[in-house]
């Protein structure tokens, strides 16, 4: 059992909004970005097993690790991985990810575990921008509602601890998820 304080306590249960400050650093014991970064700032595989970049610099297509599962016992798909980025790019749902994915002109999901994001023009940091949920979680497809910015509880995530319980501005509960 591990009990830490924070010194301010979370802003939304919606893992698309404020993804910054202590809500990321709380939302990343549950949630995970396709890429992730090693300790010299190298970019390196996370839910997206590999990727190529087009020779143009506009098609990223990434191979997503099969098997990977949701709190709820459901599996991630490349729909799930299209859905949460288009949940960011949506503005009507304020989503911190909306600026990091500007550049994004459309997402497909190719196959069960590949998903491509087509460019409208080149741009220098689109990988390590999906190495942060900054960008976007991967959540299951239509478990956050459109267009809201706080829902009751955390939905499903593919990270090490799944959600249990919070009380506002005293606690949250994390079990650990085998």
């Amino acid at each position: 059992k591990l009990v830490f304080g924070l010194e301010k306590d979370i802003t939304s249960l919606n893992p698309f909004v404020r993804t910054q400050s202590t809500d990321e650093m709380v939302r990343n014991l549950f949630y995970e970005a396709l890429l992730d970064t090693d300790p010299n700032g190298n970019i390196i595989p996370s839910l997206a097993e590999s990727w190529n970049v087009s020779k143009d610099g506009l098609d990223y297509t990434f191979k997503l690790r099969s098997g990977v599962k949701f709190h709820n016992g459901q599996e991630m798909t490349a729909e799930d991985v299209k859905w949460s980025a288009e949940y960011s790019m949506n503005p009507k749902n304020g989503a911190t990810g909306l600026n990091y994915l500007k550049h994004v002109k459309s997402v497909a999901a190719l196959d069960r575990y590949t998903v491509r994001f087509t460019l409208k023009a080149p741009i220098a940091p689109f990988l390590a921008y999906l190495a942060s949920i900054k960008a976007f979680s991967v959540a299951p497809k239509e478990s956050v509602p459109q267009g809201v910015e706080t829902v009751p509880s955390f939905p499903p995530g593919p990270g090490p601890f799944q959600f249990k319980e919070y009380k506002a501005g005293r606690e949250i509960v994390f079990t650990r998820f085998k």
